[in-house]
């Protein structure tokens, strides 16, 4: 009895140790618990250290460190690293920043990495577009017929556009006699050739040309005198045989002056007295009476061409008041010349007729009207 006595008291005494020992440890482990540095994953957010409401974003603002982002109240926004030390924060995205990748043209963009646009610089503008496929115009090329151009790549002086084609228009420079005031842009729709003058008429489209003198003239005429409306610039080109110019003119003679008088039909560059005279059609002496008449000069282009090949035919007529004085001793008188070979073809070359009444020459001219016909 006394042995089982003695090993009751063996076991009671262990127990009880072993009672101590896991109650010690189990204070020591709630007392842990109480003052750990890190949070139990097991708890919530608001065991843990704070509140959360709706639309709150969790993330981590240091260390073992959980912070809220309140959501944001402003309208489509995006989240971003903007915040501080590149904390999450709400943003608007930025086109300009934090995009890559070709917007495609079914999303608003261009489908392309090489095309800008530059715009106003305050207010918007608004562009509208054909709803079709289209060329942009640009001032890297000339904008074509199609497009509502023109063809050309510069301008040119002094010149007019005329369509020759469905592509492009072709500039036509102006003759010089287009700088006169009065003068009438004509244009020949068979040789598609310019001119000037002051009307338009003739058969197949020719287009006539005409010169007039609205003042008198004089009194003179004792030298060789241009005539002031007998000069008409020739349309480039525009000569063929059979051409024709005319001339006629009134004068009024003083008891002075008996020489014989000159008409010099003149073609030259000048439109004076400078150019070389090609017919000098020449009629008899005057007399010392004061008298009035005409004289008229019809001069046709026997040939014409380079060099030596243009030949005029003129013939001029002298008509008075006086039967055998004055202006000459007989009341009419026609003279016939033949001119000698020489270019047509030169440039800017103007017709025209100078009037020497010779020595002592009192004349006076009250009209003058000259024209140009049958040309090509």
């Amino acid at each position: 009895m006394n042995r089982i006595i003695k090993g009751l008291n063996c076991v009671s005494s262990t127990n009880k140790a072993l009672s101590i020992f896991w109650l010690i440890a189990i204070s020591l482990s709630i007392i842990g618990i109480a003052f750990a540095a890190t949070p139990n994953p097991g708890h919530d957010f608001t065991a843990i250290g704070g509140g959360a409401v709706q639309g709150d974003l969790f993330y981590g603002s240091a260390a073992d460190t959980i912070s809220a982002l309140a959501k944001s109240t402003s309208a489509t926004r995006y989240l971003s690293n903007t915040g501080a030390s590149n904390n999450p924060a709400w943003a608007q995205v930025d086109l300009t920043n934090g995009v890559t990748g070709i917007l495609p043209t079914a999303n608003g963009g261009t489908g392309m990495a090489f095309f800008t646009v530059s715009g106003p610089a305050s207010t918007a503008k608004t562009f509208t577009f054909p709803n079709a496929n289209a060329t942009v115009l640009t001032d890297n090329a000339a904008v074509t017929v199609a497009q509502g151009g023109t063809g050309l790549t510069a301008s040119v002086s002094d010149a007019v556009l005329v369509g020759d084609s469905t592509s492009a228009y072709t500039a036509r420079t102006l003759p010089a006699s287009c700088a006169g005031t009065t003068a009438k842009l004509l244009y020949d729709s068979t040789t598609n050739l310019f001119s000037c003058g002051t009307d338009q008429t003739g058969s197949s489209g020719t287009a006539n040309q005409y010169n007039q003198s609205t003042v008198a003239q004089g009194a003179g005429f004792a030298t060789d005198t241009y005539l002031t409306g007998s000069s008409i610039a020739i349309p480039a080109s525009s000569l063929k045989v059979g051409t024709r110019y005319h001339l006629i003119f009134n004068v009024s003679k003083t008891a002075a002056g008996t020489a014989t008088p000159t008409l010099n039909v003149r073609f030259g560059t000048n439109g004076t007295t400078a150019d070389t005279a090609r017919c000098a059609i020449t009629f008899t002496a005057q007399t010392a009476a004061t008298d009035t008449g005409t004289f008229e000069v019809w001069t046709t282009f026997r040939t014409v061409g380079s060099g030596t090949s243009a030949v005029l035919q003129c013939v001029g007529q002298r008509r008075h008041q006086l039967t055998t004085t004055g202006l000459g001793n007989n009341i009419a008188q026609t003279v016939t010349v033949t001119s000698g070979g020489f270019d047509s073809t030169v440039a800017n070359s103007i017709i025209g007729v100078s009037v020497n009444g010779g020595t002592s020459a009192a004349w006076t001219v009250q009209l003058v009207q000259a024209e140009l016909t049958n040309l090509q």
